[in-house]
């Protein structure tokens, strides 16, 4: 004679194993959606963007030079230079090479009127953002968005720049003309310097 707690657990164990139709169906709609997320197709490779430098539309300098910092600037041979390279340039590794080493060279031989800490900040600052975007040109995997970027912030530190040394000499105006007004004001008139008798 069998045992009748084996046959209850036999019996329990089947109603277990029974599974509802909306519980089956559930169950195959998971296991298909869980195997379309990871099926590859064979011999298909991930799609990677190129890093074509003449596909991408990158933005221009919109400040420029006027008055005393163009005639400043016209003298000062490493940023004619600079400006040349950067007229010229092609995004590839040797020509942002280049212009690291001329924003080196600027900060170096920048002319005594606009050598003033601001305009020095801003060389720092160019030179850095160069070399950023040099970093970011070395590296293939980074997106065309991310290259853009780099390459925008490049050219705003450029048109920073451009600023500051367009300030330089109006900085230097206002500071004179101040003078000029203080020592109106200050000054001595020569009959009241006379001895008193």
């Amino acid at each position: 004679m069998p045992n009748p707690f084996l046959l209850r657990f036999k019996e329990a164990s089947l109603q277990r194993l029974q599974y509802s139709p909306m519980k089956l169906r559930l169950f195959i709609v998971l296991v298909m959606a869980l195997s379309a997320c990871t099926k590859k197709t064979q011999g298909e490779k991930p799609v990677q963007e190129k890093n074509d430098a003449t596909a991408v539309s990158y933005a221009s300098s919109r400040m420029t030079l006027v008055g005393e910092a163009q005639q400043a600037a016209l003298a000062w041979e490493d940023y004619q230079k600079f400006m040349t390279e950067l007229a010229n340039y092609d995004h590839s590794k040797p020509a942002t090479n280049r212009l690291v080493e001329l924003a080196d060279a600027m900060s170096n031989t920048i002319p005594s009127t606009l050598a003033e800490q601001p305009v020095l900040s801003r060389l720092v600052v160019l030179r850095s953002r160069i070399g950023v975007y040099g970093s970011v040109i070395r590296n293939n995997n980074l997106s065309k968005n991310e290259r853009i970027i780099k390459y925008n912030e490049f050219v705003l530190a450029l048109d920073q720049l451009h600023m500051q040394l367009n300030e330089k000499p109006n900085y230097d105006n206002k500071i004179d003309d101040l003078m000029n007004i203080l020592e109106g004001e200050f000054a001595v008139p020569a009959d009241s310097l006379a001895p008193v008798n």
